[in-house]
């Protein structure tokens, strides 16, 4: 296991741990619209925890096309759906108890569970119709982005002048679809963006050509610091923006998600960003490289914490501790930061639970041979 967390790079890993806590606090966060009233203060910490799905699709392009097909159908099957099942079924058990409506030990006695429900979400690709699964819809754009990875490692050759061209000429074409989007929504005059692919395929395109570029950007503070200028100034743009739509209308939170224009420059220069850095291998990056693998578990069930926590009145604790005694931008930030850390920690210890629990019943398996040497998959 020290050889295996040697081997990963610690700023991908590190990179999947913002990314992840950034989404429990989109989760979590407060919603800076109250009563058809414009919190600005608010609004402007909204934006810049907004993308974490965006990042986790640039990422999916770092590494997806250096394996063959049979290997990713397999992880995908394995080490995603599997366990997004498994989630699902849980979720389902104990969705009263995370409501606080039933009694856990009732809820794992007499479980509620619409097998029928599952199936159909499952043959559908709806994984979200499940009770506190709407976050698994990110299953469903990651599952469709694997079925088009024999196309997309057209695009994706190495050392092909050709494969290199096309491929960045889908990029910028899906770019300025991307933004004439945008620009439809601050000013509808008609405009039809034309759709070459979507917006995840569209990041996982972007963070394979960053992937590229890997050796040249590392260590070059010059583009640390445009990258980390360029996150910043986009939110700003972003949150000026934001703010126009919601004087036109205060239903219109286009600019809040991760599928826009100004999103997708974020995400692009947030990752550019870290990628710049050099580590040292040490125990804090073998740490950070533990907690990284553990991203997607914690991803999987943080919405099962978050309901539970909110239901028994945890929520409200910390809303107490940091804004009882007035409002302002720190203590905003304070209470975002400080109860997504909460559910993330929990999160990360039920996972490295889950963790021992499998290596556990693998290894069973494997002393008695009842696997024939293939890998576990729980």
């Amino acid at each position: 296991m020290l050889r295996r967390l040697k081997k990963q790079d610690v700023r991908v890993q590190l990179v999947r741990i913002l990314a992840c806590f950034i989404v429990i606090v989109c989760h979590s966060r407060l919603n800076p619209v109250t009563d058809n009233v414009l919190d600005k203060s608010t609004l402007f910490i909204h934006c810049f925890f907004d993308d974490g799905v965006a990042v986790f699709f640039l990422i999916m392009g770092f590494f997806i096309f250096n394996k063959s097909y049979k290997k990713i159908i397999t992880k995908a099957v394995t080490g995603i759906l599997f366990p997004t099942i498994v989630i699902m079924v849980i979720s389902m058990v104990l969705s009263d108890w995370a409501n606080n409506v039933r009694a856990l030990s009732d809820c794992i006695l007499h479980p509620h569970i619409d097998i029928s429900l599952i199936i159909k979400s499952i043959l559908s690709r709806e994984l979200y119709n499940v009770p506190i699964s709407g976050h698994l819809w990110y299953i469903n754009s990651y599952l469709e982005i694997v079925i088009l990875v024999p196309v997309l490692k057209l695009l994706c050759k190495r050392d092909n002048d050709a494969s290199s061209s096309a491929r960045r000429w889908v990029i910028l074409i899906a770019a300025v679809n991307i933004l004439l989007k945008d620009f439809q929504a601050i000013l509808p005059l008609g405009i039809n963006p034309f759709m070459i692919f979507d917006i995840p395929v569209f990041l996982v395109l972007c963070g394979h050509s960053l992937w590229n570029y890997n050796e040249k950007i590392i260590g070059n503070k010059k583009i640390r610091i445009i990258s980390l200028c360029c996150a910043a100034g986009i939110n700003v743009i972003r949150f000026i923006l934001q703010v126009y739509l919601f004087s036109k209308d205060i239903n219109n939170d286009y600019f809040y998600y991760w599928n826009t224009g100004t999103a997708c420059i974020f995400t692009v220069s947030f990752v550019i960003f870290f990628m710049t850095f050099r580590f040292n291998i040490n125990k804090v990056t073998l740490v950070i490289n533990y907690i990284g693998g553990k991203t997607f578990m914690i991803y999987l069930i943080h919405a099962l914490i978050l309901w539970r926590f909110n239901s028994i009145g945890i929520r409200d604790v910390f809303y107490d501790f940091w804004l009882g005694r007035g409002d302002s931008v720190v203590r905003e930030l304070g209470f975002n930061c400080s109860y997504a850390l909460l559910i993330f920690s929990a999160a990360l210890l039920i996972s490295i639970v889950w963790g021992i629990i499998k290596s556990a019943v693998c290894k069973c398996f494997k002393s008695i041979k009842a696997i024939n040497g293939s890998k576990c998959i729980i």
